[in-house]
């Protein structure tokens, strides 16, 4: 959803009503630091997910409603006004860029956005039921032994604008072990815990003290999407199914 001057106006209304926007971030459940963006400009959407399932509800009362469509009688003829409190969405605006899984070792994001990055390496489009923002890119998993509890070309719709936070899923390029995984994301205080989603591997916890040298990046998934009419589950090597 893009920041309009209506939903700016809002927003610092919200804040005033909580007292601050720390309180407003705790009150809608993101990151004090998403919400600094959001004032200060450096974003200028707010995530589709984010906005439909907590801020959305937050600022309605602060407000306006859309005007009522006021009539004009022109040549006898009767023309509504149409409202433009709201924009539709085309579907040009909900395609996400797709990247390979596999590339993301080489993604550097001091050099470039993963946006950027994704469209430098684009394998496509997709389109996913969370409406995207302009941070928002997709990931296809493009090697069978990744994750094995979910079948080759399944795609993810990763938010490259937002904060992990506790009880994410995440994808995140680590230093050490050097790799690009998909971890569901926890932390206590200063703990920070992952926990791959391939049995495989072993989970990792260290201080955020520490960050700096373990984590190159890390953002939250938002979807996952199957094409099941594309992945034949049981065609696939070494796949049990248990009753």
């Amino acid at each position: 959803m893009k920041l309009t001057p209506e939903i700016l106006k809002a927003l610092q209304e919200a804040i005033n009503y909580y007292g601050n926007t720390s309180q407003f971030a705790k009150q809608v459940g993101i990151a004090h630091s998403t919400v600094l963006f959001w004032l200060s400009g450096k974003t200028s959407n707010i995530s589709g997910h984010i906005w439909s399932s907590r801020v959305r509800k937050e600022l309605h009362r602060f407000m306006n409603p859309p005007a009522e469509p006021r009539s004009t009688v022109q040549s006898s003829e009767i023309r509504e006004e149409p409202s433009t409190f709201l924009k539709v969405a085309t579907r040009e605006d909900l395609k996400v860029p797709v990247t390979n899984f596999s590339q993301l070792i080489n993604f550097d994001s001091t050099m470039e956005s993963p946006v950027t990055f994704s469209i430098r390496k684009l394998e496509g489009y997709a389109f996913f039921g969370n409406e995207p923002d302009n941070n928002s890119f997709a990931v296809m998993l493009d090697t069978e032994d990744a994750y094995p509890a979910l079948p080759p070309w399944t795609r993810l719709l990763i938010s490259g604008g937002e904060y992990a936070k506790d009880g994410d899923v995440v994808l995140c390029k680590l230093r050490n072990p050097l790799g690009v995984y998909l971890c569901r994301y926890t932390r206590d205080d200063e703990n920070i815990s992952l926990y791959p989603l391939n049995p495989a591997l072993k989970s990792m916890s260290w201080s955020s003290l520490e960050n700096a040298d373990k984590v190159a990046w890390m953002y939250p998934v938002e979807e996952i999407s199957i094409d099941l009419a594309a992945n034949r589950w049981e065609d696939r090597k070494n796949t049990t199914v248990n009753s």
